[in-house]
Order: structure tokens, then C-alpha cells, then sequence
């Protein structure tokens, strides 16, 4: 990872860091030759041709980061799947869950948190960032402040009290009270992961989908946000090779007909790329 800035005037914005591996650089490169074609760009902290774009051909995929919810039905699923099958009443989750809640309620620190997430305790606001993006943050109001200020000097005793309710518990049950676990002792947690092992999102799913796919080797790749950032990738490849073809391929679509061809890549790629 190298630190990365911007001058703005006399401001030095000190941007997150990004991975610079040979992956992540081809990554740029192929979303640089696609912005060309389509003039489809994006900007943010993630610097340029660092969001990846959109691309399907036989020979490659690749999309951007889904910022969207399930698509596949599987949360739906999973709700109701939760729902059907409520831990007993007497389990330990649940019981420990009631004393947590009474203990909030009588101390206060319930309505603290209630008052934090008022809509009085915030106020929004959204500006045009250094490149040109739409940045939206937030403040305390001065109600929100004080609120947070005494649930923050309440959180302290809320915590405690809830570890010696959870110990007080493990002894009533005969447990050790030194795991400090939140024992299903009910068979949900069990019937829980037999059915999450077999059940998930489709392959197909938004959420699922890699950011980069070759399809002729199989090899994946997955960022979050922007191109070398939490990187993760599945499949065996020879990346020079796999990058060259890709980078064809943008090229052969630029010379097919895609508007503003002539500024593509080169499929040629002067430039030396080392063994992966």
C-alpha cells in the first residue's frame, strides 16, 4: 500500500490507500481502455480508472462495486427462515436478552439511545467533492450532542452491568461463567447452520457477481468500493497473458464500431509487464 494526496491550494487531502500490485494496476488499465470507449468515467478516492466499469464479452466481465441489496430473494428467505424458527423461550440468548433490556429501561440508557437516532440529533448535508463527486456528511445538533454525551458517560456502567448479568446467568445455569458466549442452549443455532451451509445467494445474485471475471481461465476478482481495496481473488492465472486479452478485446469492440475507438489501448500493450 502507498499513501496517496492531492494539492488543493494550500490543502493537502491525504486520500486512502490503494493497492499498487501488477492485479490491481492491469485492473486500472483495462478500465482505462473501457472509459475510452464509452466515456463512462468514474471519479472519487479510488483516483483514476479505479472503480473498475462495465464490460461483457465472451472473453471477460467485469462491473463495478454493487452498492444495492439482495436481488436473489435469499435475505427474504433467510427472515422468514428465522422467523419460523424462534430460539425457545427459556434459552439463554433469550433470557439474557430480557435482563439486558430491563437493565436499559430502569437505568435510562434505553431513551439515551433513543434520543441519539431522533431525527433532531442530526443534520445532513451534501457537497461537491475534490473530483467533482457528490460527498454527503453529518453533525450532532446541539440536542444530539448532549444526548450522546450522557448516553457516552452511561455506556460505561451499561457495560459492566451487562457482563455481571451475563455471569450471574452462567451460574445460575451451571455454565462457566469465564466463556462470556451467547450460548444457544436451544437446538435453533444448530438447525441455523445446517440449513446456511446448504442455503446462500444464487451464484447470480448482485451481491455475488466477482468485479472481474476471465471466463477462459475461471479467475476472479473482487474489491470493495475501488480497485485495490480489499482485493480478493479466486482462480489461477497467468495475469500478462489474461491482461493482454482483455485489453484486445476492448480494442477489437473499439474497432467494431464503439464510439471513440481510435483512443483505446493498444492491444499490443507497449508497456513491460513483469512476471506475476
Amino acid at each position: 500500500m502507498e499513501p496517496r494526496s492531492i494539492n488543493m491550494g494550500d490543502v493537502q487531502v491525504v486520500l486512502p490507500e490503494r493497492s499498487e500490485d501488477q492485479t490491481s494496476g492491469g485492473l486500472r488499465r483495462i478500465t482505462a481502455a473501457i472509459e475510452k470507449l464509452t466515456d463512462d468515467r468514474g471519479f472519487g478516492l479510488g483516483g483514476e480508472s479505479g472503480y473498475g466499469a462495465y464490460w461483457e464479452s465472451p472473453v471477460f466481465s467485469m462491473r463495478r462495486f454493487y452498492w444495492g441489496d439482495c436481488d436473489c430473494g435469499f435475505e427474504d428467505r433467510s427472515e422468514r427462515w428465522h422467523a419460523d424458527h424462534p430460539h425457545a423461550d427459556d434459552c439463554f440468548q433469550i433470557e439474557l436478552r430480557r435482563r439486558f433490556a430491563a437493565y436499559d429501561l430502569e437505568s435510562g440508557i434505553a431513551a439515551l439511545e433513543a434520543a441519539i437516532r431522533a431525527d433532531d440529533a442530526m443534520e445532513y448535508h451534501t457537497e461537491t467533492g475534490p473530483f467533482g463527486e457528490m460527498v454527503s456528511w453529518s453533525k450532532r445538533t446541539a440536542k444530539g450532542e448532549a444526548a450522546h454525551k450522557a448516553w457516552s458517560e452511561a455506556y460505561d456502567n451499561q457495560r459492566k452491568e451487562h457482563r455481571r448479568l451475563t455471569e450471574q446467568l452462567y451460574i445460575e445455569r451451571g455454565m462457566d461463567p469465564k466463556a462470556y458466549q451467547w450460548f444457544c442452549t436451544c437446538d435453533t443455532d444448530k438447525l441455523a447452520a445446517a440449513y446456511f451451509e446448504k442455503e446462500g445467494h444464487y451464484p447470480t445474485c448482485a451481491l455475488s457477481l466477482p468485479n472481474f471475471r476471465h471466463h477462459a481461465t475461471g479467475f476472479e476478482a473482487r474489491w470493495y468500493k475501488w480497485i485495490g481495496r480489499d482485493n480478493e481473488y479466486v482462480g489461477e492465472c497467468i495475469w500478462p497473458d489474461v491482461l493482454r486479452e482483455c485489453l484486445a478485446d476492448v480494442a477489437e469492440r473499439g474497432r467494431s464500431g464503439i464510439p471513440n475507438a481510435t483512443q483505446t489501448a493498444s492491444a499490443e500493450d507497449p508497456e513491460p509487464i513483469p512476471p506475476r
